[in-house]
């Protein structure tokens, strides 16, 4: 039998494929609700089984196609879901059509039983979308909307207290590292300050915004600024962290400031090296 899966998490998606395959069922998947209709118009499968928050398409609108289509309504369809909790987001599954509605997580065992039973009353029972009892459409589309505005208020919420925690770290960091003995800096792959605290206004004269745009060898001499060059050159290509690199500085009023510097390298998320 075919079953088809819609889920754009990649874990949940991979991990749901591995529980239905090692149980012989032949696997379909989609990343959205758009996706996973492409397949079950070109492919009907026997079963059904979606997450509800998807980009483009969510389960909700995708559960409404599929029963508004004359070829695919009798197909039975499952929620598998961790987000739409409530129990007015159960009963707006069930006025959908849905043959149930999972929270995640669910033991496999438990989840295959559930299955089991889903396919079994769909064998059994010859009963058509349309002899069903089915909630008025008006009604299902204030269900829908009522659900989409509790999510969208939670996830509102969640964002700002998301945000008012980076704000809270992000001022513990920033006292940290400007009231620390240390010149903390940061600097783009091509060597060039993109950040300087306040200290260097005790080490070099210079005010933070100053050295911002600025390399490290344009504060040294320029025989100094060479040998630097040359190792940093050898640091930057091995994208490794240093530490203790003694370097000749030239103060803003001329005379040499002796420093000693460590840093550690950044990458971004696809893992390039974006500087120290």
């Amino acid at each position: 039998m075919k079953i088809l899966i819609a889920e754009d998490t990649e874990d949940s998606r991979v991990l749901l494929e591995m529980i239905l395959l090692a149980q012989g069922y032949d696997v379909l998947s989609g990343i959205n609700g758009v996706e996973a209709l492409q397949l079950a118009r070109a492919t009907p499968p026997d079963l059904i089984i979606s997450d509800i928050l998807m980009p483009e398409m969510d389960g909700f609108e995708l559960c409404r196609q599929l029963k508004a289509d004359p070829e695919l309504k009798h197909i039975p369809f499952i929620f598998y879901t961790a987000t739409y909790t409530e129990q007015q987001d159960q009963e707006l599954a069930m006025a959908l059509g849905a043959a149930r509605f999972i929270i995640k997580p669910v033991e496999p065992l438990k989840l295959m039983e559930i299955i089991h039973q889903v396919l079994e009353q769909s064998n059994t029972e010859v009963v058509s979308v349309l002899e069903q009892e089915q909630t008025e459409d008006a009604e299902v589309e204030k269900m829908y909307t009522r659900s989409l505005v509790r999510k969208l208020d939670k996830k509102i919420r969640e964002i700002e207290k998301e945000r008012d925690r980076l704000r809270e770290s992000e001022e513990k960091y920033r006292a940290l590292i400007e009231t620390t003995s240390d010149w903390i800096w940061e600097a783009d792959e091509n060597a060039i300050y993109t950040y300087s605290s306040p200290k260097i206004r005790d080490l070099l004269g210079y005010e933070p915004d100053e050295v911002i745009g600025k390399t490290p060898f344009d504060l040294m001499s320029s025989e100094e600024a060479g040998r630097v060059a040359d190792i940093f050159s050898l640091v930057v290509s091995a994208q490794k962290p240093f530490s203790a690199i003694e370097n000749t500085n030239v103060h803003k009023d001329g005379h040499l400031v002796i420093l000693e510097t460590s840093a550690v390298p950044v990458f971004d998320k696809e893992g390039c090296f974006r500087g120290y």
